[in-house]
């Protein structure tokens, strides 16, 4: 995360921004273009539960994804206790995808232990009883995450490794990978978000954030890198990299699609070079 002074990767599928658009340039900081906040009310939550900061676009780099065991009324109420020592800046019901604002993103909310600081957190609804998370629901919080990567320049990409914030310039991901500092050496000791969560199927309705649906490209194809790209043993972003393939790498479709860690993957063999290897979608061109 750019706020710990954490090394960063160069390589894209390891966090490379993808799909970002970029901002009107305001002073120190960037203001982006972006269409209107897709929420449905603000309900301030209580002042002792978070803390103010004056954030902007060069501050806020993560979306973090919890779910609230329990009620959506439960955790607005909660977030609005003097004594939670807790709060989101986002609340998303189940049913029907209605969501409440409670905290601004300039403050800092507190839901991701020492990884608040450069974050925006997003509760969705769930409890152990009702047993599914509705698509309407995600479709709602992809909305509101195509909102907040463009107005606050975040990549579209979806993360389920503690190890992430290090190596990436920011993206989404979830509260039990928020690491606990700056050393992404220990993640918080939860199992937020709950059993049904499933952050493929939230990336299916993310727009231009690879992941879900059968893939742009077909058997047999040639596609081509569009940046240095990790070529990997098997879909998904914590497979052994074979190999990493420079910018303009031609390669033909062998495999794939397959969907894992937020992206579509695809089973390439790089003829000039005898590799083979799956490449995500996103860094990949005919």
């Amino acid at each position: 995360m750019r706020s710990n002074g954490c090394k960063q990767a160069n390589t894209p599928e390891s966090g490379r921004p993808l799909g970002r658009r970029r901002g009107i340039a305001r002073g120190d900081q960037t203001s982006a273009l972006a269409a209107e906040e897709p929420g449905d009310r603000w309900v301030a939550a209580d002042s002792s539960n978070y803390s103010w900061a004056d954030r902007g676009v060069n501050d806020i780099n993560w979306i973090v994804v919890h779910t609230t065991v329990g009620s959506y009324s439960g955790a607005i109420s909660w977030f609005q206790n003097p004594d939670a020592n807790v709060s989101a800046h986002y609340v998303i019901r189940n049913s029907d995808g209605h969501t409440t604002k409670m905290v601004d993103e300039s403050n800092v909310a507190w839901h991701a232990s020492g990884f608040n600081s450069s974050a925006i957190g997003i509760e969705h609804e769930w409890t152990e009883s009702q047993g599914y998370i509705s698509d309407t629901m995600y479709q709602q919080s992809a909305a509101l995450i195509d909102y907040l990567a463009d107005t606050y320049d975040i990549p579209r990409n979806y993360y389920t490794s503690m190890s992430a914030p290090c190596n990436a310039s920011g993206g989404i991901i979830e509260h039990r990978h928020a690491p606990t500092n700056s050393y992404c050496s220990s993640s918080n000791a939860t199992a937020c978000p709950g059993p049904d969560w499933s952050g493929s199927r939230l990336m299916d309705f993310v727009g231009d954030g690879g992941g879900g649906g059968d893939g742009k490209f077909e058997m047999d194809q040639t596609v081509y890198t569009t940046a240095n790209l990790n070529a990997r043993e098997q879909p998904g972003t914590d497979s052994t990299i074979v190999a990493t393939m420079p910018e303009g790498s031609a390669g033909r479709i062998m495999n794939g699609p397959e969907s894992a860690d937020g992206y579509t993957w695809w089973g390439l063999h790089f003829e000039a070079d005898n590799i083979w290897g799956w490449c995500a979608e996103p860094w990949l061109e005919v």
